[in-house]
């Protein structure tokens, strides 16, 4: 039987039969071997992404978890590593530094520094604006963005999460988008007020 991490992480690497290849990566303990694993792809198998996806499945160390959540090429072993991240530190990197469209927003989900949201919600090249917005409570901070942010999508957001009457009700009044309007009327108790901006929508 095969046990030497280098011998079952070369035939990981070069067996064509991905069942094979797949048992090999079972056994393999070794971090730094599943490290590199992770970043494989064999255009040659059925399944070229099969092995750096039970590579990433078995890593623990945050740190290359979050290496392959910034680096690897394929969208779904990069989501993987992402759903296996923990650290807050490693998080806020990944929210910050990831270019991809979905990795941001999958660790700003799971941030909860809300200073550290706030900044992300302010980032306007930032795919997890809306994230971040969904997850801070800071009121103030919530009318500030639901007031002023030229972002629809953005003061949707924070207009669901709000509770400020005024605010929502200058909101269901006045913002100019629908999806903005709905959001604040559905967060507002008075009755008639909501009776006002039935009538005037």
């Amino acid at each position: 039987k095969l046990s030497d991490q280098s011998l079952l992480a070369k035939v990981a690497l070069e067996e064509n039969d991905v069942t094979i290849a797949s048992e090999a990566v079972g056994k393999i303990t070794d971090q730094a071997v599943l490290a590199k694993l992770a970043f494989e792809q064999s255009h040659s198998r059925d399944d070229p992404t099969k092995i750096a996806h039970d590579a990433t499945f078995k890593i623990t160390d945050q740190t290359v978890l979050a290496e392959i959540a910034l680096a690897s090429k394929d969208a779904s072993v990069r989501g993987l590593a992402m759903s296996k991240i923990t650290d807050q530190a490693l998080l806020v990197k990944i929210a910050l530094e990831s270019k991809d469209d979905l990795v941001p927003s999958l660790a700003t989900a799971k941030i909860t520094d809300q200073a550290v949201l706030t900044k992300i919600a302010l980032d306007k090249n930032s795919t997890a604006r809306e994230e971040a917005i969904s997850h801070i409570t800071d009121q103030a901070v919530l009318r500030k963005f639901a007031l002023e942010d030229d972002n629809s999508n953005v003061r949707a957001k924070a207009a669901a999460n709000l509770t400020d009457q005024a605010v929502l009700i200058k909101l269901a009044l006045e913002d100019e988008e629908m999806d903005v309007r709905l959001a604040a009327t559905n967060n507002l108790t008075d009755q008639a007020t909501l009776i006002k901006v039935a009538l005037e929508d």
